[in-house]
């Protein structure tokens, strides 16, 4: 251990803990897809996920995003004319 009990490594540690996000979900691969690509053009800290488990009627793909970013996020994808058709708070890594 360093200093003061913080690891060598503290950044990794910190990277292993669960975080708050926010998983948009849309109807299809192509929405989701299309959604993916919208987002990342225009800047957005967004990850593919496996869609949560409680919403299986729609696309297996999610949006991954910062909670503070979802707003801003829905609005782009509104302008793009893409519809998001769940929105679910998740932890994830």
């Amino acid at each position: 251990m360093g200093a003061g009990g913080a690891t060598p490594d503290g950044d990794a540690q910190a990277r292993t803990r669960p975080r708050p996000y926010v998983a948009l979900a849309f109807e299809s691969t192509r929405l989701s897809l299309a959604a993916e690509a919208a987002l990342v053009e225009a800047g957005f800290a967004v990850k593919a996920i496996a869609l949560p488990p409680h919403r299986g009627r729609l696309c297996g793909i999610a949006l991954r995003l910062p909670p503070e970013q979802e707003a801003a996020a829905v609005r782009c994808l509104e302008e793009h004319d893409l519809a998001v058709a769940a929105r679910d708070a998740i932890w994830d890594l």
